[in-house]
């Protein structure tokens, strides 16, 4: 689960809540968590190379936070995906 993903980010920030549910991102049966960049050091730090990272399950951002998104060069675009669906190479293979 990404936490990051825009919902649960927004209420953690302005409701300052962190509630488990039965499912979703804050899923009760979820061990860890992660963002975009911690999941990236996971596959690294245990001997694999990502090959591709791709956001899914999205939301659309509204106009404002579109323009919010495009003046902070991108910063914001993995907030919209719940999810991310990783390909990982172990760093022993060849190509």
């Amino acid at each position: 689960p990404n936490m990051r993903y825009m919902p649960v980010f927004k209420e953690y920030l302005l409701g300052a809540s962190w509630r488990y549910a039965d499912f979703g991102v804050l899923d009760k049966t979820h061990l860890r968590f992660f963002t975009r960049s911690t999941m990236r050091e996971l596959f690294e730090s245990s001997g694999y190379s990502l090959v591709s990272i791709e956001g899914i399950n999205g939301i659309e951002f509204t106009w404002k936070f579109r323009l919010l998104n495009a003046l902070m060069r991108d910063a914001l675009q993995d907030t919209r995906f719940i999810q991310f669906a990783c390909v990982a190479r172990a760093n022993n293979e060849r190509a």
